[in-house]
C-alpha cells in the first residue's frame, strides 16, 4: 500500500512538470537525473534525490546548484564510492540516507551543516571515518560499521534524541562528550 501511495506521488510531481525534469521538485529515475544534471539546467526547482537501490552508482556529480535540496536518498546503493562533497554543503539537507551503501568509505565534511537533521549510514562497513555536524541533528544511525572512534564533534549535536552504533565492532571508545547531550532519548550501544 505504502509503495502505490507512493508511486502515485511520483506520478503527480511527474505530471505537474508537464514532462519537463528540471522542473520536477523530486527526481526518482536515474536517466532524468543525469539529463537534468548535463544539461547544466537550473536546479532551484528539485527538492528531493531518491536513488534507492542503484547498485551500479558509483559517484555522484556537483549538486551545489540544487539550492532548495532538501532529502537525498541513496540506501542499498553498494557500489556508490563517495559522497560528492557539494552534498555535504547544501543548506537545506534536511535528511541523507546512505544505508547499504558497502563501498562507501568515509562521510565527512568540513562545513557544519545548518539543517541536517537525520543522517542513516547503517551497514556501510567500509567507512573507517566519519565526521559529519549539524546544529539540528536528530536521529543519528552508525549500526553495523567499522569506525575506531566517533569525534568529539558529536557533543556539539544538541538537538540528538536518537544515537543508534549497535554491532560497531571497531569501536574502542566513546567520546566523554557523548555526557553532554541533554536531549539524547533513545542510545543503542
Amino acid at each position: 500500500m505504502h509503495d502505490l501511495i507512493r508511486e502515485m506521488g511520483r506520478g503527480i510531481v511527474v505530471e505537474e512538470s508537464l514532462g519537463n525534469p528540471e522542473c520536477q521538485s523530486g527526481l526518482w529515475d536515474a536517466k532524468e537525473i543525469w539529463v537534468v544534471l548535463e544539461s547544466n539546467k537550473d536546479l532551484e526547482n528539485l527538492k528531493r534525490l531518491d536513488l534507492t537501490g542503484s547498485k551500479n552508482l558509483i559517484e555522484l556529480p556537483d549538486f551545489s546548484r540544487a539550492l532548495k535540496h532538501e532529502d537525498v536518498d541513496l540506501r542499498g546503493c553498494t557500489s556508490l564510492r563517495d559522497v560528492h562533497p557539494s552534498i555535504l554543503s547544501l543548506q537545506n539537507l534536511v535528511t541523507l540516507l546512505l544505508d547499504g551503501c558497502n563501498s562507501l568509505q568515509r562521510l565527512e565534511s568540513s562545513v557544519h551543516l545548518g539543517s541536517l537533521s537525520n543522517l542513516g549510514i547503517w551497514g556501510c562497513k567500509n567507512v573507517k571515518k566519519f565526521s559529519v555536524t549539524s546544529e539540528k541533528m536528530e536521529v543519528l544511525h552508525l549500526d553495523e560499521m567499522d569506525i575506531v572512534e566517533l569525534s568529539s564533534s558529536i557533543g556539539q549535536l544538541n538537538k540528538l534524541r536518537n544515537l543508534y552504533i549497535t554491532n560497531c565492532s571497531q569501536l574502542k571508545n566513546l567520546p566523554n562528550q557523548l555526557c553532554s547531550l541533554k536531549s539524547l532519548y533513545t542510545s543503542h550501544f
